[in-house]
């Protein structure tokens, strides 16, 4: 049987999409999702938008338990869960779930202290430590089925999904501030999302690559999915001859 020749122009077309990629200046349009104090965040989300005031009306009466303390071991339920994922879908909600409370504020820092069970891993983590996070064991096909299967992690992911497509779908478009924050919120919620093992899937990496470079500063990952088109390009160059 004779074996289907492909056109040297899609393996030269390849090839220049990797010069692009590795060229594209994606690191510069990072968002900074400032920390601000929790009395002006909590202003802000009450008092200037109409959607957040409802969701945080909606956090308070769903989180009433944990925030006094009143859950068994202290433990954060789902309804609570689901509520703050929500909120935080919102720019402004997501400032005030990673708010910082005044020193001489003891309601707010217990409070604060007692949410923070509510998350599988850390939310307002720096680029830094993003980029020295330990890789995953968990390869990205089984993180993603069990997000998928678990009602919080799927509530995150839809989010992300809708705020991030842009970004995902276009090299070119940066990564604004409701997806990074809807990006953190999922990573927070589904241990390592983002810093899973794609097993040279190329999918997997563009997207790993492109919100991680984009939205958490993280250079690594953008060579990462350059090398899988490296690869890719090298695999059609060898089914050719």
């Amino acid at each position: 049987m004779r074996r289907r020749e492909l056109p040297c122009e899609l393996l030269s077309n390849f090839r220049i999409l990797v010069l692009i990629f590795l060229a594209s200046p994606v690191t510069a349009s990072v968002p900074e999702l400032s920390v601000v104090d929790c009395a002006n965040a909590t202003h802000t989300c009450t008092s200037r938008t109409e959607k957040c005031g409802i969701l945080y009306h909606t956090y308070t009466l769903g989180c009433a338990q944990e925030l006094r303390g009143k859950t068994p071991q202290g433990l954060c339920l789902d309804r609570c869960r689901l509520d703050l994922i929500t909120l935080s879908s919102m720019v402004e909600g997501y400032k005030l779930v990673t708010c910082k409370c005044e020193p001489d504020d003891s309601n707010c820092i217990i409070g604060k202290d007692r949410l923070s069970e509510c998350w599988n891993d850390k939310i307002n983590f720096t680029e830094y430590e993003f980029n020295n996070h330990s890789a995953r064991a968990s390869s990205c096909a089984d993180v993603r089925t069990r997000c998928k299967e678990n009602e919080l992690c799927y509530l995150a992911y839809t989010y992300y999904g809708t705020s991030c497509r842009g970004a995902i779908e276009r090299t070119a478009e940066p990564c604004n501030e409701q997806c990074a924050a809807s990006a953190r919120i999922l990573y927070a919620v589904s241990n390592g999302y983002f810093t899973c093992d794609c097993q040279g899937e190329y999918w997997c990496l563009r997207e790993n690559s492109l919100i991680g470079t984009k939205c958490f500063g993280n250079s690594s990952l953008k060579t990462q999915s350059a090398l899988a088109l490296i690869l890719f390009s090298t695999f059609l160059s060898l089914w050719m001859r």
